[in-house]
């Protein structure tokens, strides 16, 4: 997160300290002041259900749809309909309006599809919706919107799943890179100069079944249903816990 740091608590309110160069701390139009104690960000959702972040971005999620939810309650408010972004935006990734004006606000993203989760990049966002189906905007120049180009979009296009045999049921992005896992246990992968999606080569793993995932700046942490850890990706800093810098996948 780049030495800011967020978290939402069972109220849906967001609290954020640290460095804030882009406004990413929303601490006020044109406030680019630290902060050094949490502080309660004023997003406008009634019921902040997620949140993603990565270097100068955050973009929160609201699980309440206006005009339906009058109580801040999470049963009510299962499906996130609205994405809310602020921060750094020369690549217009804050909400994928077409505008490159650092935000200080919360700024409404331009799509409203059902939204089930959000994933930040650097410099880009992904969305998962209701039906398995994802969308980004921002920095592509290593092909980590998934479209099939290395073209930078100023508003959402649909990622390119064409071939899955089945549909998406998370996402998450690391600095230049997305992993996505399937409704059947695939694991996928695209961004890092590779603007195709494609299945990531897990051989190692077995039959075993993918319980949930983490993606850091450069590296993978995925825990399986029998408890085992398997860690891929970039190692220069011990990132994959083998007490080694060789970058390769591994199980612990």
């Amino acid at each position: 997160m780049y030495n800011a740091h967020y978290f939402y608590t069972s109220y849906g309110r967001v609290l954020a300290f640290g460095v804030n160069t882009n406004g990413q701390l929303n601490l006020g139009a044109n406030e680019t002041a630290a902060a050094t104690i949490p502080v309660v960000m004023d997003i406008p959702g009634r019921n902040i259900s997620s949140i993603a972040s990565k270097v100068n971005n955050l973009f929160a999620t609201d699980g309440c749809e206006y005009g339906t939810n009058i109580t801040v309650t999470p049963s009510n408010c299962a499906v996130d309909n609205y994405i809310y972004g602020l921060g750094s935006n020369t690549y217009s990734q804050v909400a994928g309006d077409g505008s490159t004006t650092n935000q200080y606000i919360p700024l409404l993203a331009n799509i409203q599809r059902n939204i089930v989760t959000i994933a930040a990049g650097t410099g880009f966002a992904v969305v998962l919706t209701t039906t398995g189906n994802m969308y980004a905007w921002g920095l592509n120049q290593n092909g980590q919107l998934g479209d099939g180009s290395n073209i930078n979009r100023a508003t959402p296009v649909a990622v390119n799943t064409n071939g899955l045999t089945s549909r998406i049921v998370d996402v998450k992005c690391g600095s230049t890179s997305c992993y996505a896992l399937s409704s059947d246990n695939g694991f996928y992968s695209w961004g890092g100069n590779t603007n195709i999606i494609s299945k990531v080569p897990v051989g190692s793993m077995g039959t075993a079944v993918i319980k949930s995932f983490k993606v850091g700046i450069s590296h993978v942490l995925v825990l399986t249903t029998n408890d085992r850890v398997f860690t891929m990706g970039d190692n220069t800093l011990y990132s994959l816990g083998d007490g080694s810098t060789s970058k390769y996948m591994l199980s612990c």
